[in-house]
This record gives C-alpha cells, structure tokens and sequence, in this order.
C-alpha cells in the first residue's frame, strides 16, 4: 500500500481515578488520572499533536469519541472520513453507547467502523467487530477492550483499502443520551438490585446513596441474596461485615466500603455516620 497520511480527531477529557472493587485500576494511571487523556498518551507514544485548523488536510480523517457534529467544509479536507464507534449499529447510535449497553439488560455489543455522516452514527459501516461480551465489566475495563478492538479493525481495513465494500446500516436504530450528575444517583425503591450493579458499572464516577440524609458512595456494589427486613441492614459474617440495601422487588445489593461526599456543613453528620460504622463492627 502506498503512503497515506492520518488525521485523527477525539476531544481531550478528563477523568476521575476510578476505582475497582476498591482499587484503583493501574494500567491507564500513567496516562490519564488528573490529566487530559488524549494529549499525554500521544505524548508518551512520540505522536505529534496538530491543533484543530479549517485548512487541517490528510487522506484520511479517524474520528473516535468527539461528541460533536464536524462541519462538512472540514470534512472535504479529508478523502475519507471514518469514526470509530463502540455499539452494534444502529443500536446506541449517540455519545455514551458502552454506558447504554452496561445498562441494558443486552450481554453483548460490537465495535464498528463508519464513515462519518451528516447526521450522528448513520454512516455506512466499512467493519464491525465480532460480539464484545460486556458482562463483569465497568465502563473503562470495557472500553479498553473496545478500544484494542477498535485499533484492529482500523489496521484491517487501512491494509484493504482499495478493497473496501461499504455497506448501509440495517435495521431500527437506538439513540443514547448524554449522562447527567443524576444517573448516578441510586434510587432502591423504584431499581432493582440487578439494574444498580449495572449503573454502579456504567460510569467512570462512584454513584450515589442517601443514608440517613448524608450522600454515600457506595464501592463494590454487589447483589445479595440475603434479603434484610429493613431498609439498610449491616450484616456480618466471617471475614465479611457489609451495608445491605433492601431495593425493589424483593432483592438487594451490598457493599463492604464507601465514601462520603465531605464539605463544611457536612462534616459533623459525616463523622455522625462513621460513628454508627464502627459500632457496627
């Protein structure tokens, strides 16, 4: 294959330092806890990073988690241009589709490979990965296998190229939501257990709880099977004392560790709470 030039486009965030079963996770702490992801990886790897100008020009423009329409004046500059996107398309067509498919009830999803259109995933697909089974994962544990998966089949179809047999999506789509501050939040009257392990996996953030009025951060959340005849139980067993949540339909969840949202006002009911937590042991 001849020479081609990439250019390749993905908005900068940031994140929190997750946390795994009450560990941070450490193959990405290098790169991305506290500093914007895209720049420091590039960085790391000697990739010049070009900043964003109208006359940007390559062969080939590779879009991957931007969030935003890009004007077609800007894709002339381009021969081809192809976003890389983590869903079954047209199923979670939008901007959180690894979040959309950890809280459905759907065991699996794909990775695919469209050229960008004028409207948000409704390309053509150029490649679509086998099944990507997101049971037992969290969002970002998911979206490294997405993202390897990703890399792939961008290698595969650069060798194909001249080959490539674009084809239109099929099928009815599904749109995905942007998340707000108040997905988090864990409501066990009207959840399931099931429903709040899949939200406590679907963000990059801890969700949260009220208890007694003060804000938790459940971590580790768990479904129990042991169901408490009140609201919140602790319950004890060797090697294993836990908060259980009674939620609905007759099931729970629980949870060995937790974190408090902290400010002036708070501290003193905060300090209330941990009082009850060492009692408890």
């Amino acid at each position: 294959m001849s020479s081609i030039t990439l250019f390749f486009c993905s908005k900068s965030i940031t994140i929190q330092k997750p946390l795994v079963n009450g560990k941070t996770f450490p193959a990405y702490e290098k790169y991305i806890f506290g500093k914007a992801v895209f720049p420091a990886v590039c960085k790391n790897l000697e990739i010049p990073l070009e900043p964003y100008c109208p006359s940007n020009k390559a062969d080939i423009l590779i879009v991957a988690s931007f969030g935003s329409l890009i004007s077609e004046d800007y894709l002339k500059n381009f021969k081809h241009c192809w976003n890389v996107h983590p869903s079954d398309l047209p199923l979670h067509r939008g901007a959180a589709p690894l979040t959309a498919a950890i809280l459905s009830e759907e065991r699996y999803t794909k990775v695919c490979i469209q050229t960008v259109a004028p409207k948000f995933d409704a390309g053509q697909i150029l490649a679509q990965s086998g099944v990507v089974d997101t049971h037992n994962y969290n969002l970002l544990t998911l979206g490294m296998d997405a993202g390897k998966i990703g890399a792939k089949l961008l290698s595969k179809i650069l060798d194909d190229l001249p080959n490539l047999d674009p084809k239109d999506q099929e099928g009815l789509p599904s749109f995905t939501k942007k998340m707000k501050p108040s997905d988090l939040i864990i409501d066990a009257e009207a959840q399931s257990a099931a429903e709040i392990v899949r939200q406590s996996r679907a963000f990059h953030f801890p969700c949260k709880l009220l208890f007694c009025g003060k804000e938790l951060h459940p971590i580790g959340i768990k479904e129990e099977f042991t169901i408490p005849k009140e609201k919140f139980a602790w319950q004890k067993s060797k090697n294993n004392k836990r908060m259980v949540v009674r939620c609905k339909d007759d099931t729970a969840f629980s949870f060995q560790k937790f974190k408090w949202t902290l400010n002036a006002h708070s501290y003193e009911s905060a300090m209330g709470l941990k009082q009850i937590y060492i009692k408890s042991k």
